[in-house]
């Protein structure tokens, strides 16, 4: 058929799409791979908590804790006060809750609103983080 390069994706189409790869999506079923926030803040576990603190941009509460290879680690949440000197790892909640890029925003929006979440992480299959998903911001199937 003249394909020069073919690869055999063992993983399957699961995990291709949990990856965040790219993929043709027919229907309306928008997928919170297109409606994640990336521009949420993040820092590292030896990071101190003052400076993460002075360096969060304006509205945004958290920092999403990750490694060198962008792996999640945990948030470090900013509304309560803790010690300057403090060490990120030491006051951040470890194993946040994620979801895969390919969950559709309507899933995503149930599952928050139904046990009162405001918000939750996207990362692949391997827990890369990909971005940040805000209940307030996405639209949802039923009107309140």
């Amino acid at each position: 058929m003249g394909f020069p390069d073919v690869y055999d994706y063992t993983a399957g189409k699961a995990d291709w799409i949990a990856m965040g790869m790219p993929t043709e999506h027919r229907g309306n079923r928008l997928r919170i791979e297109q409606v994640v926030r990336k521009d949420a803040p993040v820092c590292a576990v030896q990071d101190r908590v003052a400076a993460v603190r002075a360096k969060l941009p304006q509205g945004w509460n958290f920092c999403v804790v990750l490694n060198a290879d962008r792996i999640v680690l945990g948030l470090a949440d900013f509304t309560n006060e803790s010690e300057p000197g403090e060490l990120v790892e030491e006051m951040m909640r470890p194993a946040p809750l994620t979801f895969r890029p390919g969950r559709t925003v309507e899933e995503a929006c149930q599952f928050l609103k139904s046990k009162n979440i405001s918000m939750a992480l996207v990362t692949t299959s391997i827990g890369q983080f990909i971005g940040v998903l805000l209940r307030d911001e996405l639209t949802c199937g039923d009107k309140e």
